[in-house]
């Protein structure tokens, strides 16, 4: 249920702002990854996606057990608004 209300928050915030999302939830995953690999960092799974107004945050391994990549990415482009690698 509240995750329902958040992709409903989601939805209404994006209609007031007149902004429509361009990166799907997939597309995200795949450009994240292109850019871990390109940056030359593991992709493990698992991975946990989360969508926002603006953009999506992306984990990878996020059970924790070694190391993990986070990548922000706008949702109207592929654009990385924040990336990092942290070794356990």
């Amino acid at each position: 249920m509240r995750q329902l209300m958040a992709g409903l928050e989601i939805g209404l915030a994006r209609r007031i702002l007149r902004m429509t999302p361009n990166v799907t939830r997939d597309d995200a995953m795949r450009f994240a990854m292109d850019y871990g690999a390109g940056a030359g960092w593991p992709w493990k799974l698992a991975v946990y996606v989360e969508e926002e107004v603006l953009e999506y945050r992306l984990m990878t391994n996020a059970d924790m057990n070694e190391y993990n990549m986070n990548v922000r990415m706008h949702v109207i482009d592929d654009k990385v608004v924040a990336a990092a690698f942290a070794r356990r």
